[in-house]
């Protein structure tokens, strides 16, 4: 395991489904990264943006691109592989400092 600072981070609708996709810098390299289902889920509470509503307007992903830019961008992070895919995870709270 890897860790690294996110530095860029793109959502986008794929399947109806939200992907978030981020670009970790690791040292001298940059490598491209899918946030998992769970942390973004932390970051953009559903029931807060859309309510009883079960579906997203393409409108709505603007405002959650700048929540995700505002809550991820300089945040370290882990990176990891599974089944190929390369997925990049927040940090246990244990290991924070706060400065």
């Amino acid at each position: 395991m890897k860790n690294g600072r996110i530095i860029h981070i793109q959502p986008e609708v794929r399947n109806n489904h939200l992907i978030v996709t981020a670009e970790v810098e690791n040292g001298e390299t940059k490598v491209r990264a899918i946030l998992p289902q769970r942390e973004t889920a932390t970051l953009v509470p559903r029931y807060i943006l859309l309510g009883k509503e079960k579906q997203a307007s393409h409108s709505l992903l603007l405002s959650i691109s700048t929540l995700l830019l505002n809550f991820t961008i300089g945040r370290k992070v882990r990176l990891y592989e599974y089944q190929g895919v390369t997925y990049c995870g927040f940090l246990d709270w244990r290991s924070v400092k706060f400065t």
